[in-house]
């Protein structure tokens, strides 16, 4: 008996659709293959021939890539605009601190 995969990233399976599809897999074959391996509620069989038309039309990058990026962008942008509002409080400080003695 195979095991069930849980928890699987949006992004592993839409790899899973365009290797099988690479390999002329039927859509309704890839959706049975998914569900074996990721549980029933892992993709629809519209979204599985939706990501197979896709594949077919050319498309090959995969948006987890693209919105990991993104988060770790935001992320960073956050970090340093909180650096440095924290360093401008600091020279603030100095500055009136300075201007007491």
């Amino acid at each position: 008996m195979l095991k069930t995969i849980k928890g699987a990233a949006d992004c592993e399976i839409r790899s899973v659709i365009r290797f099988l599809n690479a390999r002329n897999v039927l859509p309704s074959e890839i959706h049975h293959q998914i569900c074996q391996m990721y549980g029933d509620n892992a993709m629809s069989d519209g979204m599985v021939m939706k990501w197979v038309r896709m594949f077919n039309e050319g498309r090959e990058v995969n948006t987890c890539k693209q919105w990991a990026g993104t988060r770790l962008m935001a992320y960073v942008a956050r970090q340093v605009t909180t650096t440095l509002k924290i360093k401008c409080l600091i020279h603030l400080y100095h500055v009136k601190w300075l201007s007491l003695t």
